[in-house]
């Protein structure tokens, strides 16, 4: 009979770390589209320096400091207009727990000319 309730147990251990995982997924696809929209925002003209930032400042308090990390990892993208888009983005949070990130970057040859043009501003 104990072998029968750790059985049980052990199930409905499993059905909750599927529940956490399904919430952390959530919450990256959130963050992922959040960027998005950010990275979509930069080519609006009615959309003023001062409201980009309070909208990455707002980024950073609903999702914290995985905000500013999503930001560098979306410098992976193929588009080069994306890309200095996120230059812009990263530049206006001026967030220092980029700056590792970058500077790892920068090692990598396909990204040394995009860091070296952040670390000039």
């Amino acid at each position: 009979m104990g072998k029968r309730d750790a059985r049980q147990f052990l199930c409905a251990a499993d059905i909750n770390k599927q529940h956490w995982n399904i919430v952390e997924l959530e919450s990256r696809r959130q963050l992922r589209r959040k960027v998005n929209e950010l990275i979509e925002l930069v080519d609006d003209p009615t959309i003023t320096s001062s409201d980009m930032r309070e909208q990455l400042l707002l980024g950073v308090a609903t999702f914290g400091e995985q905000f500013a990390m999503q930001l560098v990892r979306s410098l992976h993208r193929d588009d080069q207009h994306e890309r200095q888009s996120i230059v812009w983005l990263l530049t206006l949070l001026d967030n220092q727990t980029t700056i590792p990130l970058l500077e790892q970057m920068s090692h990598q040859s396909h990204f040394c000319a995009l860091v070296g043009a952040i670390q000039r501003v």
